[in-house]
């Protein structure tokens, strides 16, 4: 359940329903396993975006009776400045991709990050602290909760982000979330077939592809016509494309791979899905308008060449 009640406020949820449903209780742990389905993969991680004081105009009149004004989000108005006992609480950008809010609003990567451990007890003390401590206060913005789950039935891995939106006219909450489904085996490249295939593609693609239009602008130099010939060609120009395309969709693959690797589940950090998640998304984007321009391309291959006599 993602919706928090009219009535409530976000620690009614995170201390309810998303530490019954992740952590239990210290008499009963889920030791990270929900609904009997699903495995919580690592640490949870909350991420806030906090806005500065002063960061909207005040009356004149008015000032010296409210010496206090948080505008709506405004990256420009961001506040980074550590806070809490002793500055505890500090601001880092965990990379990834910007969030789309269903209020339309675009929130960067960084943020005040914590992350809640996966032991019951410890788990529930950090989130009593957190509320205790105010790590939520006037100044937030939008309160973020990441955490990945496994469901071994289907072999899918869910990256969850849950959102919490506070509006500054009113201070009432707004929540959504965003669940990114990927293929577990998949996305940890267990199956090398992938790669196969992959280093077939990159041979013609990054070599083949490339010589032949190499060979192209050195034949149409010789002869004097590079400008007459090669660069009026708009096929030349569509198969650069096609060579640059492929390249982005290698080092982005490569990228991932190795964020990939680089997951730890029983590390104490917090595991940084969003970052694979957002790679995978933009070279499924890429991938596809890869297929479609090399459809394209061949019609040149199977164009009839013109009638002679």
């Amino acid at each position: 359940n993602f919706q928090v009640q009219p009535d409530g406020d976000i620690w009614t949820y995170i201390n309810g329903p998303l530490a019954s449903a992740v952590y239990g209780s210290a008499a009963q742990p889920t030791n990270g396993i929900v609904d009997q389905f699903f495995m919580v993969l690592g640490p949870v991680e909350l991420r806030q975006i906090r806005m500065n004081n002063g960061s909207c105009t005040v009356p004149g009149n008015l000032r010296g009776n409210l010496p206090f004004c948080y505008s709506a989000n405004d990256e420009i108005s961001e506040n980074r400045t550590a806070y809490g006992p002793n500055n505890t609480y500090t601001w880092s950008d965990v990379g990834g991709d910007r969030y789309w809010s269903i209020l339309q609003e675009s929130y960067p990567s960084g943020g005040f990050n914590q992350t809640i451990p996966m032991n019951t007890t410890d788990a529930l003390q950090t989130l009593s602290d957190l509320q205790t401590n105010g790590w939520v206060d006037a100044m937030t913005r939008v309160v973020f909760i990441n955490l990945a789950v496994y469901n071994p039935n289907i072999d899918r891995l869910g990256i969850v982000k849950i959102v919490f939106e506070f509006l500054p006219e009113s201070g009432d909450l707004l929540s959504s979330y965003r669940v990114i489904s990927l293929p577990y085996k998949q996305t940890m490249w267990r199956d090398y077939q992938h790669i196969i295939l992959l280093i077939y593609v990159f041979i013609h693609f990054v070599m083949e592809l490339p010589v032949k239009e190499i060979r192209e602008i050195i034949a149409a130099s010789r002869e004097g016509k590079f400008a007459q010939k090669y660069l009026k060609d708009a096929w030349n120009y569509f198969e650069w494309v096609l060579i640059l395309l492929f390249i982005a969709l290698v080092v982005i693959h490569l990228t991932t791979i190795f964020a990939v690797s680089s997951w730890d589940f029983n590390s104490t950090d917090y595991v940084n899905f969003q970052s694979a998640a957002y790679l995978i998304r933009q070279e499924t984007y890429l991938m596809a308008l890869f297929a479609i321009l090399c459809s394209l391309r061949s019609l040149k291959i199977l164009r009839i060449p013109p009638l002679i006599g």
